[in-house]
């Protein structure tokens, strides 16, 4: 090839990742802009540096193919190949990475693409009738560091091996330039409107319709589920922690709320937990029936209520056309609290007649800090730093999840209808609680009992306890014994009055004749197994 070649040729190889990055956004405008936004400012302020000095440039250039190689990496995590995370490569495992990109072969191209362009981009950096050689490298200099931008910009937080130092919030703030982008990037979007108002056909069409459904209650009637985030059931708890949970632990010391206290989830990941959760589907169907079935909504529906999803996370997570309101937030307004909902669920329930709703909460979700507002923090932070900084901020969240869920209690004590309120989390949280020094979630082969037991409970009015007084004790009754959310899907339809075969009474915890499972199982995503919850410590 003729060298006159050479530098066009880097050029477009050097571009291919970060395009294909940038390309992979254009579905989510959200993520595109935000992405867009720190790879501008980043490759302004690289154009400006003088880069004459090789060893910058050999050192910049080692880095980032293993920076893509961790990108790519991943990819397995669910997402497009634009995320990633430059500070917890240092402590990656280099055989896992090669036994991944061994089974992906276009992304493994990709890397290698952007390897080969970017050092022969150095090397062969000729003099042009357009550019010359300096203005070449600032330009391969912009490339380099858009892509490395949206590795630093997005994930950040997973962790794939208990061995990774402890990534946090307050690291990344630290990382020039990227920790003040972050914090301007973070400023401009809190002034954009909370929640994003879905029409009615706005995700789904092709769901399968529901199964034959029969009414078994007349009359008014209000059916909450809430989906929690994250949630430990060693922390979210009114029997254990009642000094973060204080309203709750007052309501289940009045009888007024029955405790499940043997959950196991069935994810460990949100994008699989969430679906199987609101469509009865076994861990083992997350990945595919989950897409399929109807929800617990589409019953309801079906059976004359009003419905509503109404949701602190974006609409990624689960999709479904028909319901009368649909209400996501805003992927770049994560910082907002869980009480943004609280006004339009209020408004929801003041509709008259028979309506059932779900909450989907952001949760103890990480960043914990991001989770609560500072005025509402329950354990004091000055002074702290590291881990005990970060289990700090998450007992703080759960303990503002505990008092949002009190508010939604409140609303159903105020209702005249039966009214009652079905709680899970979608999964836990490891804090690094023993010697296999286990961090957050999704990110390990191994899982532990913190990261699959989840908190849960059902809690009703006044007028919910004169309606269905046998249900709730059958439930007092089965509240200590093995469930799974598998159960929780014939529990929300019957606490709602509705029989269906999709919702088998021996696997709801409020039968008479229910049966719990001798053996509970989940998905692990961070190896796509299925495994036992016993098993789990």
């Amino acid at each position: 090839m003729s060298r006159r070649w050479l530098s066009p040729c880097a050029l477009f190889l050097a571009s291919t990742w970060p395009a294909w990055m940038l390309l992979a956004g254009l579905p989510e405008p959200d993520r595109l802009v935000e992405q867009s936004l720190f790879a501008f400012a980043l490759g302004l302020a690289f154009l400006a540096v003088p880069l004459a000095q090789r060893t910058l440039w050999a050192t910049t250039l080692a880095v980032f193919p293993a920076a893509a190689v961790w990108g790519v990496f991943a990819h397995e995590f669910g997402g497009p190949p634009h995320s990633g995370t430059l500070i917890a490569l240092m402590h990656s495992n280099l055989a896992e990475n090669r036994e991944w990109m061994t089974s992906h072969a276009l992304q493994s191209l990709m890397v290698g693409a952007l390897a080969a362009g970017s050092v022969a981009m150095f090397i062969y950096a000729p003099r042009t009738p357009v550019f010359g050689r300096q203005q070449r490298r600032k330009i391969s200099a912009a490339l380099l560091m858009l892509a490395l931008v949206a590795f630093l910009q997005h994930d950040y937080w997973y962790g794939k091996r208990s061995s990774w130092a402890l990534i946090t919030s307050t690291d990344i703030e630290a990382i020039w330039p990227a920790g003040p982008l972050w914090k301007i990037s973070d400023a401009l979007w809190s002034r954009l409107p909370d929640a994003i108002l879905a029409p009615p056909e706005f995700v789904n069409l092709d769901r399968a319709a529901p199964l034959a459904v029969k009414n078994l209650v007349d009359g008014p009637l209000a059916v909450v589920f809430v989906i929690g985030e994250s949630d430990r059931t060693d922390t979210l708890n009114p029997i254990r922690r009642p000094d973060l949970t204080r309203e709750l632990a007052l309501r289940l010391a009045d009888k007024r709320m029955a405790w499940l206290g043997n959950v196991c989830a069935g994810a460990t990941l949100t994008l699989y937990s969430v679906p199987a959760l609101v469509t009865g589907a076994g861990p083992d169907e997350a990945v595919t029936k989950a897409r399929s079935l109807p929800s617990g909504l589409a019953y309801f529906r079906q059976a004359g209520f009003s419905t509503a999803w109404i949701s602190n996370q974006d609409d990624g997570i689960f999709g479904e056309s028909g319901w009368d309101l649909g209400i996501f937030a805003r992927r770049t307004s994560a910082h907002k609290p869980d009480e943004t909902l609280l006004p339009d669920l209020t408004r929801f329930l003041h509709s008259s007649g028979r309506v059932a709703a779900v909450v989907h909460l952001q949760g103890s979700h990480f960043d914990y800090v991001n989770r609560y507002p500072a005025d509402a923090a329950l354990i004091p932070v000055e002074g702290l730093t590291g881990l005990a900084l970060e289990r700090a901020h998450y007992a703080n969240s759960e303990a503002y999840t505990a008092s949002v869920l009190a508010r939604i209690l409140r609303l159903i004590d105020q209702d005249a209808r039966p009214a009652v309120v079905l709680f899970t989390s979608d999964h836990g949280e490891n804090l690094k609680d023993d010697a296999r020094n286990l961090w957050r979630h999704a990110g390990s082969k191994q899982v532990s009992a913190a990261e699959i037991k989840v908190p849960a409970f059902v809690a009703w009015n006044q007028a919910y306890a004169r309606l269905k007084p046998e249900s709730l004790a059958n439930i007092g009754r089965n509240a200590e014994l093995p469930l799974a959310h598998t159960n929780f899907f014939p529990l929300w339809l019957r606490l709602g009055g509705l029989e269906s075969a999709a919702a088998p009474e021996s696997d709801s915890p409020d039968a008479s004749s229910f049966t719990p499972r001798v053996e509970r199982s989940f998905r692990n995503t961070a190896n796509g197994q299925i495994e036992s919850c016993e098993s789990v410590r």
